[in-house]
């Protein structure tokens, strides 16, 4: 099994140095080599923004995989990650920072207590010291409500005790204005800080001598350390438990976006509903303008106030094509862009690019992190959707192979009957025609003349159900009176021995259709009905229609059909019973079913009683004709 080197992320400056050596490592060991960055509630300077990104952008040009995580307890998440991978080497930064007060134990350390089997590699930074300027800055926001919290506590302290409420409910007041000043401010050490002084103005107010840092009870020294302690300790855990709630909550958005969007993408049907699911998900993140590229030098989608823009850029969507890198704004390559792009790239393939135009202005990363997930799960998605077309243009070639191979085979073994028939006849006609009696002679040429209308009919259908599979037929569909069409499939019908009647129709229906194409299904229902049924019978044809079809239906008076759900499908035949006899290919009802539906129409068989059956063909109404009918009555 592989090993797995994990390497950890950050926004320190040593960070590149701790990727170098783990990319190293990876390569000495020929491990696996993942990265994890952990984000955590605290918001993070400018310079850090930018160094972070451009320690990413390095460990994503080694190949490496980044991921991301969410919490405050970076060491808890780190462990947690290395355990679900399954890493056995961990390669960290150290730098050294000292505590104000106490020792504060660093997230290395922290690390190998959580991972005693993993082992930990850590690399120092011997620059790197505790920022004491950053941990006493505060922002003048936090301050103020500091001050105002005090003075509102102290109000309200001076007025219990004006009531006579003795001096614990008055530091009971105390605390809770601690509670509530880090509820409202984002530094922890403001919250000591409100804590001593809150001891302070309790002492200088409400303890004897009043109005003086002094007191003559010593039991007071015990009372004001329970309340700086219940103070500092209540205020630690609020602003916590703040902070566990917003990265929480961080959570929860990107999770409910991501499951959103891969069930918006799951309904999709092609590539261009997939981008356009994509493009709308991202720009509930980030409102900026957004192009989307499925060729280097064609975008699918842009604005048009950054057209100008977009065509100075082209040479960076095109290197993203090519490296399937992400370049623009705030990366390592082409930085002076306007436009940051990110390729569609998922196993070996880039299938676009998609560019957000930044104005100057990076993104957060807890936002870009989300654009990330959202771009591999469209990548995903189009990587399937491209795998489907590929399958789907498969089966049909396999099938038209099917098909070709199926009709040469039927056709050859056919054809011969009626063929061998033909020249035998014709032979018989040219060599003894002058001895044979009229009758005789009568017989053949009737004997040639029907086989070569079957053969004509064959032929038609196998040349209308090759282009109909291969895609290759249009129709030119016109508005067609529906009685006048089956009056002229009736006519092409060669009938001698068998009646057929069209009921006459009160109303005249009228559907858009190719005309020849539905000729030829009425055609070739009749004759198969012809074949079928006993001789002098009728075979009847009713037109009847709803809000939406046109129904026409053919009956006759035969035996029925049992096998009712097969008798659509190419070249079957059934027992004699079924329409297409033992001498047809078993093509004529699956091309009606093939012509019927290109005209979104439908197409069934019924039994007829008490005997027989019933062919349906149902075919779309014109609308144009069904508004100006409504409109003259």
């Amino acid at each position: 099994m592989k090993e797995i080197v994990l390497v950890c992320l950050s926004s320190s400056q040593i960070n590149g140095r701790v990727i170098q050596a783990a990319y190293e490592m990876s390569k000495a060991f020929h491990a696996e080599l993942i990265g994890v960055y952990v984000e955590t509630s605290k918001k993070k300077k400018e310079t850090q923004q930018t160094q972070l990104q451009l320690n990413i952008e390095y460990a994503k040009s080694l190949n490496i995989n980044v991921n991301y995580v969410y919490g405050d307890d970076v060491a808890f998440q780190i462990a947690q990650f290395a355990n679900y991978i399954g890493a056995q080497k961990i390669v960290i930064g150290q730098s050294k920072s000292k505590s104000i007060f106490i020792h504060h134990q660093s997230i290395s350390d922290q690390l190998i207590e959580y991972l005693t089997d993993i082992n930990v590699y850590i690399i120092p930074d011997k620059n790197a010291f505790f920022d004491k300027k950053e941990r006493f800055s505060f922002k003048g926001k936090d301050i103020v409500i500091m001050l105002l919290e005090l003075l509102v506590t102290s109000c309200i302290g001076l007025c219990l005790a004006q009531t006579g409420m003795n001096d614990a409910d008055i530091i009971t007041i105390y605390i809770l204005g601690v509670l509530v000043n880090s509820l409202l401010t984002s530094n922890p050490l403001l919250n000591g800080i409100d804590s001593f002084l809150s001891v302070i103005i309790f002492n200088f107010l409400f303890t004897d001598p009043k109005y003086t840092l002094f007191y003559y009870d010593n039991g007071y020294v015990l009372t004001f350390l329970i309340m700086f302690c219940s103070s500092f300790i209540t205020g630690t855990l609020a602003w916590q438990l703040k902070s566990y709630a917003r990265t929480t909550s961080k959570i929860a958005r990107h999770t409910k976006t991501l499951l959103e969007t891969n069930q918006l993408l799951n309904r999709t049907r092609n590539k261009e509903e997939i981008l356009n699911v994509t493009i709308s998900q991202i720009k509930l993140i980030v409102n900026k303008n957004i192009v989307v590229y499925l060729q280097e030098d064609v975008p699918f989608y842009y604005e048009k106030s950054d057209e100008a823009i977009l065509k100075k850029e082209i040479e960076v969507v095109e290197w993203v094509f090519n490296h399937h890198e992400s370049a623009g704004a705030t990366t390592n390559y082409f930085e002076q862009a306007k436009y940051v792009y990110f390729p569609l790239y998922i196993q070996g393939r880039t299938h676009g690019v998609f560019g957000i135009c930044l104005d100057g202005k990076g993104l957060e990363m807890s936002q870009k992190n989300m654009i990330l997930s959202i771009l591999m799960e469209c990548s995903m998605a189009l990587e399937n959707d491209k795998n489907a077309r590929e399958k789907e243009e498969s089966l049909i070639r396999a099938n038209n192979e099917k098909l070709r191979a199926d009709l040469l085979r039927t056709i050859s073994h056919d054809l011969r009957t009626p063929l061998t028939s033909i020249i035998g006849c014709s032979n018989t006609l040219i060599e003894n025609g002058n001895s044979l009696s009229e009758e005789m002679r009568h017989g053949m040429l009737e004997s040639i003349y029907k086989d070569s209308l079957w053969l004509n009919e064959m032929i038609e259908n196998v040349l209308s159900i090759t282009k109909i599979e291969q895609g290759k037929i249009a129709l030119k569909k016109t508005p067609e009176v529906v009685e006048e069409i089956v009056e002229e499939a009736v006519h092409r019908v060669h009938c001698e021995h068998h009646i057929i009647y069209l009921e006459p129709s009160k109303e005249i229906y009228v559907v858009k259709m190719d005309a020849q194409l539905i000729i030829q299904v009425l055609v070739n229902i009749l004759n198969n009905a012809i074949k079928y049924v006993p001789e002098q019978t009728t075979i009847t044809i009713q037109l009847k229609d709803d809000d939406s079809y046109v129904y026409i239906y053919i009956k006759d008076q035969g035996k029925g059909i049992k096998d009712k759900d097969k008798i659509f499908e190419m070249f079957y035949r059934g027992q004699h019973e079924v329409i297409d006899d033992e001498r047809g290919l078993g093509l004529g009802l699956s091309l009606c079913k093939s012509i019927v539906e290109l005209h979104k129409g439908k197409i069934w068989v019924e039994d007829n009683v008490p005997h027989g059956s019933v062919f349906v063909v149902a075919l779309l109404k014109d609308e144009e004709h069904e508004k100006n009918k409504y409109i003259s009555c």
